[in-house]
């Protein structure tokens, strides 16, 4: 691996939800919803914690990546068109986590573990309830077919007891 700049693995997705979460696809979403995901993920262009699950996983050199690269990605007016799924997740504590996968603007070349270089986005899913990134992993995929049994139209993404833009 002399020279790689970026690095990663390659893992098979989950085939369910894990137990306590909802998951919404960014094809099931209204104009209303999406706009709601990008006004959220935009304040955190540049305030957003790692979480130490990603920090061990970049420490052990699972995964590397720019946080240039997270920041030009929320910045981006093509943003909403990034957003690739949104979920709602119950912590142990019992508290609701909102989370949005999203993917990088471009692919980059890429040196994955039993692969060798691949030219692949950065996806990484953003917790727009603590300003954290979650996790992050690369991909060729770009998320568009999804599987209908783990995803609900019926997902609330807005908070209708106050104002969205707050």
């Amino acid at each position: 691996m002399n020279n790689v700049n970026k690095f990663g693995r390659f893992k098979k997705g989950w085939k369910e939800n894990k137990k306590g979460q909802e998951k919404k696809h960014h094809s099931q979403m209204t104009k209303e919803e999406l706009d709601y995901l990008v006004y959220h993920l935009k304040q955190m262009k540049y305030n957003f914690k790692i979480d130490e699950h990603l920090k061990i996983k970049r420490k052990r050199n699972e995964i590397s990546f720019d946080i240039l690269t997270i920041q030009k990605t929320l910045g981006s007016k093509s943003l909403i068109k990034r957003i690739k799924e949104y979920s709602s997740m119950t912590r142990q504590d019992g508290i609701v986590d909102r989370r949005v996968l999203v993917q990088s603007l471009k692919k980059e070349r890429v040196y994955i573990k039993n692969y060798g270089y691949k030219l692949c986005y950065l996806y990484f899913v953003i917790s727009i309830d603590r300003s954290e990134i979650i996790t992050a992993y690369y991909s060729s995929n770009k998320h568009k077919k999804f599987n209908g049994k783990r995803y609900s139209s019926d997902l609330q993404i807005l908070l209708w007891n106050r104002n969205i833009f707050t």
